[in-house]
């Protein structure tokens, strides 16, 4: 149509327009997404944090569901409610346990500021609570079970939420790593495809989060090691947020020089700081990680160590076989339901 024409891209391109429009399309040209979207990978840390975003609010829901009506249309400020109610309880917990000061922080000024304006509570994870997160899941479990009279739909919930939280840890604990093994990689896509299930039959479904983690993280954490013989750790953005801040410190020191060498300037320095001198090993200075830091691990000490008093899950043994949680008939079934691909009613009611 356009060979047509004899100014398609000038006075007649509204008649381009109009015949795009009658097709019923709003395409001109073929999309160049295809050359490239083989070169797309999905990115560790950023997916690991809207995953367990989404898991924390599905367990705050619960909580919230479970907390005096009256009392939370009462009070304005977060400290005001009772010590013994179970969202306090819970978010007291998430402090303190969990190591997540931030997450309460915003939480309690959601509560006084914009809660009574009808606007949701919503945190964006970092690589921190996501971290503290896969240490310390089944210890918020563990509380929020003891709330009293809850229904059987919120204990089956909560024990999904159980299973989702320690398949996501362990995925997470593998997709993440730059050297990985062929096994690992298959047990990858068996932990993300049960992760995706348990969202899929026992929580409100498939999200691009979801999605993303039950196929694209082991679909390009297998094609990575393929190609590479590498994880999908390669691809991760920990500590780049940070660098990138440095870098622009950087370039605040550099604004004598001419725009063109201000760039290599920056990267030289970069360069000398982090690798040159640790190569030349002045004064035999030894890097080590400070004494009050945590192991950078998504895993529990006590899990790696194979400590026999605690559960694969962190939690401190209920008998032989595991915590209270882990043993319990209800993750059992949610267990079998995975497998299955269905929920098993019958048992379950």
């Amino acid at each position: 149509m356009k060979a047509k024409l004899k100014d398609p891209d000038g006075k007649e391109r509204s008649k381009v327009t109009e015949f795009i429009s009658k097709q019923k399309s709003r395409q001109e040209f073929y999309p160049p997404l295809g050359k490239f979207v083989n070169l797309i990978k999905a990115e560790p840390l950023h997916n690991t944090n809207n995953a367990w975003q989404r898991w924390f609010m599905y367990l705050l829901t619960v909580v919230m569901q479970y907390t005096d009506a009256a009392k939370l249309k009462s009070v304005t400020s977060f400290l005001d409610m009772p010590d013994n109610s179970p969202v306090a309880k819970f978010l007291t917990r998430v402090k303190e346990t969990a190591k997540c000061g931030r997450l309460y922080n915003s939480f309690v000024r959601w509560f006084g500021e914009k809660r009574k304006k009808g606007i949701s509570f919503s945190y964006r994870f970092t690589g921190l609570e996501s971290k503290n997160f896969s240490w310390y899941f089944n210890a918020l479990i563990e509380d929020v079970l003891l709330i009293p009279n809850l229904s059987e739909g919120s204990v089956l919930k909560l024990h999904a939420l159980a299973f989702i939280g320690l398949k996501l840890r362990d995925a997470v604990s593998l997709y993440s790593r730059v050297d990985i093994s062929q096994a690992q990689v298959d047990q990858v896509k068996t932990l993300c495809q049960d992760y995706f299930k348990a969202n899929v039959l026992f929580l409100d479904g498939v999200n691009p989060t979801v999605w993303t983690m039950g196929y694209a993280v082991p679909h390009h954490t297998q094609q990575l090691f393929q190609e590479l013989g590498h994880g999908l750790g390669l691809n991760s953005m920990q500590g780049r947020e940070a660098k990138h801040v440095k870098l622009a410190m950087y370039t605040k020191n550099t604004c004598n020089l001419k725009k063109s060498s201000r760039w290599p300037t920056v990267f030289r320095h970069e360069y000398v700081s982090l690798i040159w001198l640790r190569e030349m090993d002045p004064y035999n200075v030894s890097y080590k990680q400070g004494q009050g830091k945590r192991s950078e691990s998504y895993i529990p000490k006590s899990v790696r160590e194979n400590d026999g008093r605690f559960c694969q899950c962190g939690l401190l043994k209920f008998n032989d076989t595991g915590c209270n949680i882990c043993t319990s008939s209800v993750t059992n079934l949610v267990s079998q339901s995975v497998t299955n691909g269905k929920v098993i009613l019958k048992q379950l009611l």
